[in-house]
């Protein structure tokens, strides 16, 4: 990119002349970005403004602060309103066509990575242009990186898309999370369309109650978009709704969307859509269980009415979850599951629908430390009403104490056929090595990821990488 550009770009959007012999490295809302050159924008954030990091930021060598806070420091340009102008600007910094990139957003307490993941791979289908970005991080087909939260900054999301290549339009997939919603990361951004598949309860360690919650949710309707936003059927009917919408659900033929699973099995789904009654796409899958198939669904409904849809282009042969989500291994008549199930209504879920099509399970699980404890015997519970064994290993114990965190997992409960193993590769290897045939594990909770946090130590672990190592395939 011209280094000029980046210095006009700078000054025609907040009237701050930069001179040309200062490189203007990069720009970012993190301190841990920062290098020599940066220019650093300091904003709202979880628990505190980018403001109190400025003697930070410019140790590590910005040359110039952007705030949104009043500061008395030469170094600092006050912008009071710069969330307003962001978007712009970085449309313009990074010579983007506003026209030429369409964002989705998709919130939910579960699922709303499948759907992001699986509209991208199914507009990838239509060959077209795609990327997501949420848990797993940002993925297109030329560029991939990785992102520490699960809505990350708009700048993160701005320079991924600088580094895609991409022709006409590319149709961008982000994960709306309930902190990203309440932080208003994302407001300032125009978008094509927005979904709400589900609100159930989680992070109450950061929401406090229920209806914070929900209301953090139900405000990605406020953001702006061109078109009616696909809703939850169900979530219409116990919220006020004052917008206009679609709906889509698998209770209630009524919806916009009706979804029909015939037939939901390990080995075979079948399902059906309507649209206002009428029946207008019909597939088979090897998703399980039914949440997964109606999730498909979601990433169906939120797209086709876009100028590239083709029912005919979607590939279910080839469709496939994303990493961590339902994923399958199979030798030796023994079958695992990983899944990245970790709140009470995710658990009950897919734990009640592998019992209902096998005679017994086992699970494995574990519970986060220092975050919302209410969840915790509310797990427990859901695994020993289910279960012929459970597991209770480590999941993200960070600074509290494993023991700790089991009694709150176990409360007044008792259940015989119970281990309790704190390191959870261990737990992993144990819980494989004894497995009856045709009996499934679940290893719930970590999915996808490749971490866990303990104590000051961020150590290497993944549940699937475990999981094909322990039974060699």
């Amino acid at each position: 990119m011209n280094s000029n550009f980046k210095h006009q770009s700078i000054q025609k959007h907040f009237g701050v002349i930069i001179e040309n012999d200062k490189v203007i490295t990069n720009i970012t809302d993190s301190t841990e970005n920062i290098s020599k050159g940066s220019i650093f924008f300091a904003r709202e954030g979880m628990s505190s403004h980018g403001s109190d990091y400025i003697n930070l930021a410019l140790k590590r060598g910005a040359i110039l602060i952007i705030s949104s806070k009043a500061i008395n420091n030469k170094k600092v340009h006050y912008v009071p309103d710069l969330e307003n102008i962001l978007a712009g600007f970085l449309y313009d910094y990074y010579d983007i066509e506003q026209k030429k990139v369409k964002f989705f957003g998709i919130t939910g307490t579960n699922g709303k990575t499948s759907i992001a993941y699986l509209a991208h791979k199914i507009t990838q289908d239509h060959k077209q242009s795609s990327a997501y970005v949420g848990t797993l991080g940002y993925i297109s087909e030329n560029f991939r990186s990785k992102s520490n939260n699960t809505t990350p900054s708009i700048f993160f999301i701005f320079d991924c898309i600088s580094q895609t290549k991409y022709s006409n339009t590319l149709y961008v997939y982000l994960e709306l999370s309930s902190h990203g919603l309440s932080q208003r990361r994302l407001n300032n951004l125009c978008f094509e369309k927005v979904c709400i598949c589900n609100i159930a309860s989680d992070h109450l360690d950061y929401h406090e109650n229920h209806e914070a919650y929900t209301k953090s949710k139900l405000s990605a309707l406020k953001l702006y978009a061109r078109r009616e936003p696909l809703i939850n059927h169900e979530i219409t009917e116990k919220n006020a709704m004052n917008v206009n919408h679609y709906s889509i659900s698998e209770i209630n033929e009524n919806a916009t969307f009706y979804v029909n699973i015939v037939r939901s099995s390990p080995e075979r789904s079948e399902c059906n859509i309507f649209n206002n009654k009428q029946k207008i796409f019909s597939f088979s899958t090897d998703f399980f269980p039914d949440f997964n198939i109606l999730n498909a669904c979601y990433s169906i409904c939120l797209i086709l009415d876009q100028d590239f849809f083709n029912f005919q282009k979607i590939d279910f042969k080839r469709l496939s979850l994303p990493p961590g989500r339902n994923n399958i291994f199979k030798k030796d008549q023994k079958m695992i599951v990983v899944d990245f199930a970790h709140n009470p209504n995710a658990l009950e879920l897919i734990i009640s629908s592998y019992r209902s099509s096998y005679k017994s399970i086992w699970t494995l699980f574990g519970c986060g430390g220092n975050r919302d404890k209410s969840k915790r015997n509310k797990m427990f519970k859901i695994a020993k009403k289910y279960s012929q064994k459970i597991f209770i290993t480590s999941d993200n114990s960070r600074f509290e104490n494993f023991n700790s965190i089991v009694r709150d997992i176990l409360g007044e409960d008792r259940f015989d056929n119970l281990e309790v193993i704190k390191d959870r590769d261990s737990a992993i290897k144990i819980a494989i090595d004894t497995l009856p045939k045709n009996v499934p594990l679940l290893i719930l909770g970590r999915g996808h990821e490749e971490t866990l946090s303990l104590g000051k130590n961020i150590i290497n672990h993944s549940d699937i990488k475990a999981v094909q190592r322990y039974i060699s395939l």
